[in-house]
């Protein structure tokens, strides 16, 4: 049950993570990259969700857990 229950803690901070990733991307983008002009900047903004999102979603998945086995004990 423990188990189960450390997977759903994870999923769900995998989840929030993206989704605070996603609300948090366009003042990330307009902060970094600034109105977009032209192309340069289109490839900027797609680089920082690339390496932004994934990076969110690990790191909610570790703080998940964490909570998770703090919570469970």
């Amino acid at each position: 049950m423990t188990k189960i229950k450390n997977a759903i803690c994870a999923l769900l901070g995998g989840v929030l993570g993206g989704g605070a990733m996603l609300l948090a991307f366009p003042t990330v983008a307009r902060l970094f990259v600034g109105p977009v002009q032209g192309e340069d900047q289109m490839s900027l903004n797609t680089l920082i969700l690339i390496v932004g999102f994934p990076m969110c979603v690990i790191l909610g998945v570790v703080v998940g857990l964490y909570v998770g086995r703090d919570k469970l004990k």
